[in-house]
């Protein structure tokens, strides 16, 4: 009988992910071929040559070069990735009901991402403020990111992504097609305890007061904004006297964001946390050249932003 109730779980689960439709990022195939190049005229010698032990990695649909590889690396495509996360998702304990799944890719499809979010898994930190478990997943072709899966949550007051400040990766693994399924089932098990474990810091975040000047401090670190640290007794009117400060965008940024979620928040770690995940999930590429690969460079302040509030804020 039991055995029977979970096939009826995954055949429900299977249903739910295929009703997400086509895939938004990845949903390409990268082929290979090996590396060429030519000799400069009159240079005595080949003109033409192909360099040993390499190969390079290029999108089929737009012939655009991902990365130059060693003739070992065992490629997998993104929807390989997409699935096996998929499957380790249908076969967990986790209730998918209401599953909803957002994509994006950067650099031209070198890197790209998934977001699984499960409304069922909702956690109540008092006056209407809710937080939503997660699951992401990540893959790259230019050696940035191997296949990640990581339990995360987003605050549905303002759609922050919010990072677990202890990283806790479900699963890694270099190579997509050598996962193991079953691995990975029993480790995204293991989800949901570090999801509560979240929510209680949350909650004694909301309970944490914090001055100004320690709040400015912690959203420096953040910023990589090294002048405020140097100066601990300065007020924060003096430091954004100084060039070397508010010159750094992503710190005016969360200085300014921070203004708002005091209103709303008050004084307190809770409100200092959400101005980083604000900028984190909100904001714009420091250059304007950049915002192409902004679903790579949110990835990166999520790593400044659970790096600034280890250090920074109460365990």
């Amino acid at each position: 009988m039991q055995v029977l109730q979970l096939d009826k779980q995954v055949n429900k689960n299977m249903r739910i992910l295929e009703s997400l439709g086509e895939y938004e990022a990845g949903n390409f195939t990268v082929v290979e071929a090996p590396v060429q190049y030519s000799v400069p005229a009159g240079y005595s010698g080949t003109k033409n040559a192909q360099f040993s032990g390499k190969k390079v990695l290029y999108r089929q649909d737009t012939d655009e070069p991902l990365s130059i590889v060693g003739d070992r690396y065992q490629m997998a495509q993104y929807r390989d990735a997409w699935k096996a996360a998929e499957r380790i998702l249908v076969n967990s304990d986790l209730n998918l009901e209401g599953l909803e799944r957002r994509m994006e890719e950067s650099h031209n499809g070198a890197r790209a991402f998934a977001v699984y979010t499960l409304p069922s898994h909702t956690v109540d930190l008092g006056g209407g403020d809710e937080s939503v478990l997660q699951i992401s997943a990540y893959s790259s072709f230019d050696g940035s990111w191997c296949f990640t899966l990581e339990a995360g949550a987003v605050r549905m007051l303002c759609l922050n992504t919010q990072v677990a400040i202890d990283g806790f990766s479900l699963y890694k693994s270099k190579h997509t097609p050598s996962l193991n399924i079953a691995q990975g089932v029993g480790k995204i098990s293991k989800a949901l305890t570090v999801y509560e474990q979240e929510a209680d810091r949350w909650k004694r975040w909301k309970n944490q007061t914090i001055s100004n000047r320690a709040a400015f401090g912690v959203f420096a670190e953040a910023a990589n904004c090294k002048f405020p640290k140097s100066c601990p007794l300065r007020a924060v009117h003096s430091l954004l006297e100084e060039p070397e400060v508010y010159r750094n965008k992503a710190l005016m940024y969360m200085w300014n964001q921070y203004g708002s979620e005091q209103k709303l928040l008050g004084s307190n770690e809770w409100a200092v946390f959400n101005a980083m995940t604000h900028w984190a999930t909100h904001a714009n590429a420091a250059k304007k050249t950049a915002q192409g690969n902004i679903a790579s460079i949110k990835v990166r302040r999520n790593e400044r932003v659970r790096s600034a509030a280890r250090l920074q804020l109460a365990a």
